[in-house]
């Protein structure tokens, strides 16, 4: 397949609240298809992944994954500008013949002229190498290279001084200041990355949540139990989500964890078939609640927005091709709109289509 503070003290407080699990409530739908890379026919292919999405506002959004041709696969970055999807192009370390793999893991914007990308390559000759790309407004330029073998690459910007990288496989933490990268030492291997601002960054390790108060990278308590948190979303310094799962045997169950900026409350996920599988994404709604997606296969709801502790079943629309499974949420700034970004499994071989729908928060 193809492959968006607090005082130490303060940082190591436990939940001091928590809120059983319920069944979700009767699913609500006001969601619509608003764009198909395959039916929109802008790759031009038939197996496609963009689930990264960085936006600004309603017209300034990128997406980046990757698409195949069964052969290989090709890195893609797009650009929306509130009425049509394009391919922007990409540098030659990107699109290079010689590459046996290329994909964008990660894309993240601070304004229209500073957008960063995150990147893999292999080939034969070189073996593995990961890319930090950087948009300025007109054209992609590779940043830096660092020659690893590594299975995970992602990264944040806050601005053209500040950009961070992060990678498995002995790449650790690296911070791009303008002119020089700095490898910058971490509690663990960061997976997912989210700020409020250069001096309020939270990570997971999956294992655990890091944060960043502009100094030092610090592991987080948030719970007890075999957590396995997958992704963290920060919207302000009282509103901070990690969501995930909790381990019991070879299944998870879905859990969500809510920072006001003073403590952490646990949600136990809803019962039911829904409560087979961990959730993966998260945004903050902006009232206390989150819209939370669990990316699976064994059935259930696999999008919800959690409301004053009640877990609110939502039912997009039916995609000709199957049903997406949401591997990615992104709030819209500067308007009311929530985009929920998809993945379609189909066909024999398999192939993939990424799809998006949008909904209001």
């Amino acid at each position: 397949m193809p492959r968006p503070l607090p005082l130490a003290a303060a940082l190591t407080a436990t939940a001091l609240a928590a809120v059983t699990a319920s069944p979700a409530s009767a699913a609500t739908s006001h969601w619509k298809l608003t764009y198909d890379i395959n039916a929109s026919r802008t790759l031009g292919n038939v197996s496609n992944g963009l689930a990264s999405v960085a936006a600004l506002g309603p017209r300034d959004v990128w997406l980046a994954g990757s698409w195949d041709n069964v052969a290989r696969d090709f890195s893609a970055i797009q650009h929306f500008d509130g009425r049509r999807w394009r391919n922007t192009p990409l540098p030659a370390a990107l699109t290079s013949k010689r590459n046996t793999e290329s994909g964008v893991d990660e894309v993240s914007a601070s304004s229209s002229g500073n957008v960063w990308a995150f990147a893999s390559t292999a080939t034969n000759a070189d073996g593995r190498m990961v890319h930090a790309l950087r948009w300025n407004g007109r054209a992609w330029t590779v940043q830096h290279t660092w020659k690893r073998e590594t299975s995970l690459f992602t990264g944040v910007t806050f601005g053209a001084k500040d950009t961070w990288a992060f990678g498995d496989g002995g790449l650790g933490a690296w911070h791009f200041n303008g002119s020089t990268w700095r490898k910058v030492p971490t509690p663990g291997t960061i997976e997912q990355v989210s700020g409020v601002s250069s001096k309020n960054i939270w990570a997971t390790t999956g294992r655990s949540v890091l944060h960043y108060d502009g100094r030092t990278w610090r592991a987080v308590k948030i719970g007890s139990g075999a957590l396995d948190i997958r992704a963290v979303s920060a919207r302000t310094a009282s509103d901070v989500w990690a969501v995930g799962g909790v381990r019991s045997g070879t299944t998870e169950t879905p859990v969500a964890f809510h920072w006001n900026g003073r403590s952490w409350t646990k949600y136990a996920g809803p019962r039911g078939k829904s409560a087979k599988a961990p959730l993966v994404a998260a945004v903050a709604d902006g009232r206390g609640g989150a819209w939370l997606s669990r990316s699976s296969t064994v059935g259930g709801t696999d999008l919800f927005h959690l409301v004053k502790g009640k877990w609110v079943a939502q039912s997009p629309p039916k995609h000709r091709l199957g049903r997406p499974y949401f591997r990615t949420l992104a709030a819209i700034p500067h308007s009311p709109a929530l985009w929920a970004i998809g993945v379609i499994e189909y066909g024999p071989a398999p192939f993939y289509d990424t799809v998006v729908y949008s909904g209001t928060r």
